[in-house]
C-alpha cells in the first residue's frame, strides 16, 4: 500500500465525503490513506473496490486508464468503485448506490473539486456513468444493459446520446 500516492488521497477524500459515518479502524473518525489497500497494476478491468470486516478498504485501479482519462472519467471510476464498498455486485441496488453517490458529490461540488483538483463537468460525469453499464457490469438476471443505461440516463437527468449495447 502506498499511502502518500495522490490517487489514494483523492479516493480517501471522496470516500469520507460519502461515507462520513464509516466505522474506521482504530480511533479515527474518518478513513485515512493507511486504511486503504491500494494497487494500480490492475489489468483487464478499470478498477476494483471492496470493504473488509475491520473497516479497511481495498482499492485497485488500472494505471493506464487513470493516466489516459480526464478528471470527469476518473471521477466516474471512483463513483463506480465507491458503490462496491456496500455492494459487491452489479445488481440494481448497486446502481442505486452509484446514483446516490453522484448526487451527494454534486451537492458537495466544492469539496469534490478540491479533492480531485479539477473543475468537474457534471454532464460529462453523467455521460460516463450512463455509458458505464456493459455486459460485465450489469447483472443480466435482473436487467439488460440497455435497460440499465436508460435508467441511469433518466436518474442522472442525462439527455445526451445513450448508446445501445
Amino acid at each position: 500500500m502506498v499511502s502518500d500516492d495522490p490517487r489514494v488521497r483523492v479516493f480517501v477524500d471522496l470516500f469520507n465525503i460519502y461515507y462520513s459515518d464509516w466505522d474506521t479502524p482504530g480511533d479515527t473518525d474518518e478513513l485515512k490513506p493507511e486504511h486503504v489497500d491500494f494497487d494500480d497494476n490492475l489489468s483487464g478491468k478499470w478498477g476494483r473496490c471492496g470493504s473488509r470486516s475491520d473497516g479497511t478498504i481495498v482499492y485497485k485501479i488500472n494505471r493506464q486508464k487513470w493516466i489516459d482519462w480526464d478528471v470527469n472519467r476518473r471521477l466516474m471510476l471512483i463513483i463506480h468503485e465507491l458503490g462496491h464498498v456496500e455492494h459487491a455486485h452489479h445488481k440494481p441496488s448497486f446502481w442505486g448506490e452509484v446514483i446516490d453517490i453522484y448526487y451527494t458529490f454534486k451537492e458537495r461540488e466544492d469539496e469534490v473539486d478540491e479533492a480531485i483538483a479539477g473543475d468537474i463537468d457534471w454532464t460529462q460525469v453523467a455521460k460516463h456513468l450512463t455509458r458505464d453499464p456493459n455486459s460485465s457490469t450489469v447483472d443480466r438476471r435482473c436487467e439488460t444493459v440497455n435497460e440499465r443505461r436508460q435508467m441511469m440516463a433518466d436518474a442522472l437527468d442525462y439527455d445526451g446520446y445513450v448508446p445501445s449495447y
